[in-house]
């Protein structure tokens, strides 16, 4: 994935996988200088997932960013 603040990609960003039904964190990340993230560990084809982007430390304050309903590929 990537992370990107009005187009401009975020570096440092805490990006958090959880299980929907659960509330289980199964997977975290950090995003590189271009903003992209990886996570290795989710089951493909699985719907029950939901992800949290939180600002930087040091960052000016935003609203974390979440995404629901994401399917694995």
């Amino acid at each position: 994935g990537v992370v990107l603040q009005n187009t401009v990609p975020v570096a440092l960003c805490r990006v958090g996988l959880y299980d929907r039904y659960t509330m289980a964190l199964v997977a975290g990340a950090l995003t590189n200088s271009d903003g992209t993230f990886r996570f290795n560990n989710q089951i493909v084809g699985y719907d029950g997932y939901f992800l949290i982007a939180f600002d930087p430390d040091g960052a000016p304050m935003q609203n974390a960013v979440i995404l629901d309903k994401l399917t694995a590929t």
